[in-house]
């Protein structure tokens, strides 16, 4: 597993300022790294490949919703084991859009002009389980060499 973080962004474009401010705001970052996806192919195989990463998504209508679900439910075991922390940026108000993707594991619904700093004080919350479970694991493998 890579000493970065994975922040991955799933089919934004340049849409969702949250999304633009981000990538600009991490884009030389010792301790993230971006990657902006398109395919739900491309999303789950590099989050089973890279085994970890915070995963913003963003839900605008059914079709967004459907195309998460599908990566939440093939991501799963590594959401639950914490190593991938979910997040959607949507400005739906639905309350079964939130049961949906709360079932799945989603950690936090954005709106679309949350600010960065804002953003970032909870990429830094989030990706601290993450790095304890990197550093856990780290510490595993070296114990058994």
């Amino acid at each position: 597993m890579s000493e970065k973080i994975n922040l991955v962004f799933f089919a934004f474009g340049n849409s969702i300022p949250l999304v633009n401010e981000l990538t600009a705001y991490y884009k030389n970052s010792q301790k993230f790294d971006i990657n902006n996806l398109t395919i739900e192919d491309e999303v789950n195989q590099f989050l089973a490949t890279s085994g970890q990463g915070i995963f913003f998504f963003k839900v605008n209508n059914k079709t967004d919703l459907q195309k998460a679900v599908t990566v939440l439910k093939a991501q799963k075991k590594l959401i639950k084991s914490g190593f991938v922390k979910p997040a959607c940026v949507t400005s739906i108000k639905n309350k079964k859009v939130e049961t949906v993707l709360a079932k799945y594991g989603c950690v936090d619904l954005l709106e679309p002009d949350t600010k960065a700093k804002t953003a970032s004080f909870k990429l830094d919350f989030w990706s601290k389980p993450i790095i304890a479970h990197l550093a856990q694991l780290a510490r595993e493998e070296e114990l058994q060499q």
